[in-house]
């Protein structure tokens, strides 16, 4: 550390000492901000010598000044007024050096307690924070395995259901499809024609009634094996009528 002074000197004993220890402090409290403090020093002598420290103006102008004003007037057996109203009463100017020495050094322990409980809380709040990171990162784990094993079973209830529906759809199809087989089978005229009916036709076209039917015309009539071809010598829709009738 270093100390920057500036001497602002003023008369000490007699009459005009009050006024011109007042001089000097103004001259200081124009440039305040360049200051910490004000030291008041001299260096002793008698009880009478040091009267002008007893006026009632010093000591008030003293009390009233907004930087801190240290005394050490220079007598180890009396005490001032001055030296009562000062922020610190020493008795002689090497106390005060003393004095401010020991306030610098004071201020030096109190930042190494500050560094030390600084860091001291840094590396608390940064382990603390590596052990919430380490919780995070096994609850994150646990849950990530959680999450893929709850998925990957959802994505198995839904495979194993599409299955199931697949499945049944299919049987739908096959049966369906049984279900069309068999109707085929049932209208498949070769099956029709094995029970023992038959299908005649006029120019390869089946006919159902005796409508376009006249005499000469060629039939074939298709049985289950084999066909007959015949020739139309007369037709009676009348029997057919009856037929039905009956």
């Amino acid at each position: 550390y270093r100390f920057f002074t500036t001497l602002f000197p003023a008369v000490l004993q007699g009459d005009e000492a009050p006024a011109s220890i007042t001089s000097a402090m103004e001259r200081i409290y124009e440039s305040e901000s360049e200051f910490d403090c004000v030291v008041l020093i001299r260096g002793g002598g008698s009880k009478a010598d040091l009267e002008s420290f007893n006026h009632y103006d010093l000591a008030y102008f003293i009390t009233q000044f907004p930087l801190p004003v240290i005394t050490g007037i220079g007598h180890e057996r009396d005490e001032s007024v001055a030296d009562m109203v000062a922020f610190q009463g020493l008795k002689t100017p090497t106390a005060v050096a003393e004095f401010l020495v020991d306030k610098l050094l004071a201020f030096e322990f109190s930042l190494s307690g500050l560094l030390d409980r600084l860091s001291g809380s840094v590396k608390q709040r940064v382990q603390s924070e590596l052990s919430r990171l380490e919780r995070f990162q096994g609850d994150l784990l646990h849950l990530s395995r959680g999450l893929l094993f709850r998925e990957s079973e959802q994505i198995r209830q839904s495979e194993l259901k599409l299955r199931r529906e697949l499945s049944m759809q299919l049987d739908k199809s096959r049966d369906y499809l049984s279900l069309l087989e068999k109707r085929i089978e049932l209208v498949d005229p070769r099956n029709i024609l094995k029970r023992g009916y038959s299908i005649t036709r006029l120019k390869g076209r089946a006919i159902t009634s005796l409508r376009n039917i006249k005499a000469g015309d060629l039939l074939e009539t298709r049985l289950y094996k084999g066909s007959i071809i015949s020739k139309v010598e007369h037709s009676s829709e009348n029997e057919n009528k009856r037929e039905d009738q009956l």
